[in-house]
């Protein structure tokens, strides 16, 4: 330093004397025996952006008016980040596909029933700043995870835990990689390489190609922008609309059982084909991204002024109709709509169908959704009730029939994703509908469900990940939020990926924060190499802008620095992939009327001829 520059006007600009005032506070608040190694631990920490400065917690209403947690991060490094749940009562008065659980009435009936008041929530958010202050630091982060984990294991909260948890995990991801001045996505991915490595050195995982360019997470450097390696850019779905109609409701007598509706924002099984794929397999621009889902929303608006008795907004941004006949049907309106709005159906955007069976599932035979288990010559076998108002439930085969020919009717190209068709176990109707739709869709499970991943401990067990048959259904479908916490995420992400051929799609809905918060999820899907971004919220909602802008920015990055990798291609059909079908007949679906329509068809054919 020049000794022109005085002491004052130094310290002026770096704040030396602050920097010391906080050591020394740090050191009485300490009160260790041996000050002089109590300080050249506290700089190193400080030094390598590990120690955590202040953790504040704030209850806040959100737009919607519901009670949110909003946690606040800072290190004694310098960075500070700040995070917010969803709704923590809403969480619970109604289901992530579509429930409308923002009336006043469900709020009172879980605040009653769960005990989910101001009073309940403070302890518990207080508990989990205690106890993550008692750590002090926010790396690695698998330490961070289990001392959140500790403290909300003796929490009496009965709702909303899960959003914390994961909120304030990602914190801890958040302010990290924003010490280091690299990007969400980038230190995320340097955690998945540590996990992989974990993993090999363990023998549970298969042996992996390594990613370079991705420093550990551990190492205190920054990663070069020329060193990084290349991201797949994963595919956006958002759900354009729900059903409505519900068994006792009338509109349902008729109509066709399903849960929702997706708007992919790209077409996803083109790839396929050998002669455009280095074309397809690049990622459209965020720009383009941007632009397609200004028109899905003007779609939407353009189905509610066609059916205007039918169609209604949940105030969470949420599209509900019914009223449909059958699928088809379904696919048409909303293509017609997308028609309308000048996106062309099957080339720049396509149809996704979530068909909601395993969430529906029963065991008694007068169940709402799904009928009994009874036993057959292959065992067990499902039925669904594929129809409302009372209608005889379908079995699995029928059902897959049903689609193949729904599908066949509304044309090619349009349908590109089906998900929750069938049930788990529901094997061979699972192969018979893989075997119908080949590579034209892609078939998808649902989102594990929370009480699967509860019994699993604090992980997936690699148990849980083996599928009746690898090669059907070979998209896995995760909610972050199920999984509590990063760490867990990325191990059953990294369980799922090593040594299989299954695509990941990751969900991101209301329990993953606000908008903005759960927007980061993205930056999990690229890091960990995801296919594909379901969106559950509406198409009005602050969370699917929030989440098309997210991946959008991170495109166009991406794109810009050169850092795209080709896009993972579809799994390719292999019918030698699977044991023959059995050689049963199905039997149609019969429905009720069908023999009075019958009857009626023959007389009026009969006065036809008679006149």
């Amino acid at each position: 330093m020049s000794s022109s520059v005085s002491w004052q006007r130094y310290d002026n600009e770096f704040d030396v004397s602050g920097v010391m005032t906080e050591a020394a506070r740090a050191c009485v608040s300490a009160r260790p025996t041996d000050v002089k190694d109590f300080f050249s631990r506290y700089f190193r920490e400080v030094a390598g952006g590990r120690s955590v400065k202040a953790i504040h917690h704030n209850e806040v209403l959100n737009a919607a008016g519901e009670t949110a947690v909003t946690f606040t991060l800072e290190l004694c490094a310098g960075p500070e980040v700040s995070v917010t749940t969803g709704g923590l009562r809403s969480l619970a008065a109604g289901d992530r596909d579509g429930g409308d659980h923002t009336s006043a009435a469900a709020m009172e009936e879980v605040t009653d029933a769960d005990g989910n008041d101001c009073s309940t929530i403070h302890p518990t958010c207080a508990a989990v700043v205690s106890r993550l202050q008692q750590l002090g630091y926010v790396e690695p982060q698998h330490e961070w995870d289990s001392a959140l984990r500790a403290a909300l294991s003796a929490s009496s909260l009965a709702i909303g835990t899960s959003s914390i948890q994961w909120v304030v995990s990602i914190m801890a991801s958040l302010v990290a990689a924003k010490q280091r001045r690299v990007p969400l996505h980038q230190y995320i991915a340097a955690l998945f390489d540590d996990c992989h490595s974990e993993r090999l050195a363990a023998g549970s995982a298969h042996s992996i190609p390594p990613r370079t360019g991705v420093p550990s997470a551990s190492e205190a450097v920054a990663v070069s922008g020329t060193s990084a390696r290349p991201y797949s850019v994963p595919q956006l779905l958002v759900t354009f609309l729900v059903s409505a109609a519900r068994t006792a409701a009338p509109e349902a007598a008729n109509g066709v059982r399903f849960s929702h509706v997706y708007v992919a924002l790209d077409v996803l099984t083109s790839s396929l084909d050998d002669t455009c794929e280095a074309e397809k397999s690049t990622p459209v621009s965020g720009t383009l991204l941007q632009q397609r889902m200004q028109k899905v929303r003007k779609a939407a608006h353009c189905f509610l002024q066609s059916h205007p008795t039918s169609a209604s907004v949940c105030e969470n941004g949420i599209l509900r109709w019914d009223g449909a006949a059958n699928i088809a049907e379904v696919v048409k309106v909303v293509a017609e709509a997308l028609s309308a709005a000048k996106l062309k159906v099957g080339a720049e955007v396509c149809v996704g169908l979530s068909m909601g069976a395993s969430a529906a599932r029963a065991h008694t035979a007068d169940a709402a959704d799904v009928g009994a288990v009874k036993d057959d010559s292959r065992g067990q076998e499902v039925l669904y009730n594929l129809f409302g108002g009372g209608e005889p439930p379908v079995t699995g085969d029928q059902l897959s029939e049903y689609v193949k020919d729904q599908l066949k009717e509304v044309g090619p190209g349009i349908v590109q994703f089906l998900e929750d068709t069938h049930a788990t176990g529901d094997c061979v109707a699972r192969q018979r509908l893989q075997m119908a739709v080949q590579d034209s869709v892609i078939l998808s499970e649902r989102a594990a469900s929370p009480l699967e991943v509860k019994s699993a401990s604090w992980g997936l067990t690699d148990s849980l990940l083996v599928e009746p048959h690898e090669g059907a259904f070979p998209n896995s479908v995760m909610n972050p939020c199920d999984f509590g916490d990063m760490s867990s995420v990325i191990e059953h992400i990294c369980a799922v990926g090593e040594g299989s051929r299954r695509a990941v799609a990751v969900m991101v809905d209301a329990t993953a924060g606000d908008a903005q918060t759960a927007a980061h999820v993205v930056d999990v899907a690229i890091a960990g190499g995801a296919s594909y971004v379901l969106v559950s919220a509406g198409v009005f909602s602050a969370h699917t802008a929030a989440v098309t802008s997210r991946l959008a920015c991170r495109t166009d990055e991406l794109i810009g620095k050169q850092m795209v990798a080709p896009r993972l291609s579809a799994q390719r059909f292999n019918r030698y992939d699977w044991p023959p079908l059995p050689t049963v007949e199905v039997a149609p679906i019969r429905r009720k009327g069908d023999k009075k329509k019958k009857e009626s068809g023959k007389a009026t054919a009969k006065k036809r001829q008679n006149a």
